[in-house]
């Protein structure tokens, strides 16, 4: 295994600084979404959809922040898995959970208060972007 990073300080530092990075992308496009209507128009079985002219360049920040983490948070579990330094797997596995409570509450907050529709289609969006454990090597 090559290690890019000289201690284990600099490595969680490189990781904490990712997800510092992707929470406040994340942060300011959900800032911008939580109370309005993303899309305009939803097709009856759901496979097509129009988006508001206000919301679709923060909705298109959001899938970014968002596939960003849950790509950092796959090579995070990766990594910890392959991996044999304990106190490196101890740090990881709190970097991994707390990018886990942030997708949460994340999740939640763009979920609240939409119609059925709109649910739909949004977690179709995100649950296809969960990469493969490993997807990029940190």
């Amino acid at each position: 295994m090559k290690y890019y990073h000289h201690s284990l300080e600099e490595h969680i530092g490189f990781v904490n600084n990712l997800i510092f990075t992707y929470e406040s992308k994340i942060n300011l496009a959900i800032k911008n979404l939580e109370n309005k209507k993303i899309f305009l128009d939803i097709s009856k079985n759901l496979s097509s959809h129009k988006f508001s002219k206000y919301t679709k360049s923060d909705y298109e920040l959001l899938l970014i922040g968002m596939t960003s983490m849950f790509e950092l948070a796959s090579s995070v579990l990766w990594f910890k898995e392959n991996n044999e330094n304990k106190e490196l797997k101890k740090e990881l596995s709190k970097c991994f959970k707390q990018i886990n409570e942030f997708m949460e509450e994340i999740n939640s907050r763009l979920l609240e208060g939409r119609k059925t529709q709109e649910r739909i289609v949004l977690q179709r969006e995100f649950t296809g972007k969960i990469p493969k454990i490993g997807h990029l090597k940190i």
